[in-house]
């Protein structure tokens, strides 16, 4: 059994199945990069959390229905049904009783049900208590926060939504949004709403001191945003930093593209490595 379980999800556009395996092989890399050989990329268990397929082929039908060929600039037209067309589709609507008696069920709820099953993939391959590491980019982020604040409500809502099969985050110790515009979604709620509860309720003193929630943010990259700031609920979450670093590549960095980059940039996976070697239970 691992000592620390990470899930990894991606954001928005046409996304493979190996998204996350460069950038896993590379935290593991920079995890074991220390001089005494202590840590072991092997006790970590990686999950990640593909949830793409289910509107490939949805949006793939609906650019096939729509018969473009009359229409300019296709390529680009493409590109806002890849990308925008997934933050489009991915809304609650209705509660999930209501979805069901509707025979509606939602990308929201079928996107939940992916990340609450990866959770319970995890929680089955690590040992009873292990701190839980959650790492999400672009519109994963934001699919990580519904997840996490749903998962943290009163029984009473759980069972009025039928979500008693949810995996919870009471272990959740690390929480990382790459590129992240979950601000824009909490104009939504008044006054911006209020925060999940963080870091994970089950945790012991020693781990919540260690625990850290990083909004990770480009300045050039106009998708993401900080959340500090967002209200005085925000504010006073001694574990929330926002923390801006350059990514991108040559072509990329110094520019809105740059929101493809955090994956690849090495700070990024440094940040995370050095999170998970403070975290590591036997240390």
């Amino acid at each position: 059994m691992k000592k620390t379980g990470v899930a990894i999800i991606h954001g928005m556009g046409n996304q493979n199945r190996d998204f996350a395996d460069k950038f896993i092989k590379e935290i593991k890399a920079a995890y074991e990069n220390t001089d005494e050989g202590k840590y072991r990329s092997s006790d970590i268990y990686f999950k990640p959390v593909y949830w793409a397929d289910v509107l490939n082929d949805e949006e793939r039908k609906m650019w096939n229905n729509l018969n473009l060929d009359s229409l300019d600039f296709r390529d680009f037209r493409k590109f806002i049904v890849n990308y925008l067309g997934d933050a489009i589709a991915y809304q609650k609507m209705y509660d999930l009783k209501k979805a069901k008696i509707r025979k509606d069920i939602s990308v929201y709820y079928k996107v939940q049900t992916i990340i609450s099953d990866s959770l319970k993939d995890i929680d089955n391959n690590t040992e009873k208590g292990s701190p839980l590491v959650l790492i999400g980019h672009s519109l994963g982020t934001v699919m990580l926060m519904n997840y996490i604040y749903d998962s943290q409500k009163t029984p009473a809502h759980k069972k009025l939504n039928e979500w008693k099969d949810k995996c919870d985050t009471d272990n959740l110790t690390g929480l990382f949004l790459c590129g992240s515009p979950f601000a824009l979604w909490t104009l939504r709620k008044k006054d911006f709403g209020e925060p999940i509860n963080f870091p994970g309720k089950n945790l012991s003193a020693q781990m919540k001191k260690r625990s850290r929630w990083l909004n990770i943010y480009d300045p050039d990259d106009i998708l993401a945003y900080p959340l500090k700031n967002l209200n005085t609920s925000y504010k006073k979450i001694s574990y929330l930093e926002d923390k801006a670093i350059e990514v991108g590549g040559l072509l990329t960095g110094g520019t809105p593209l740059s929101h493809s980059g955090y994956f690849k940039t090495a700070d990024v996976i440094k940040l995370i490595a050095d999170f998970l070697k403070e975290i590591n239970p036997e240390h």
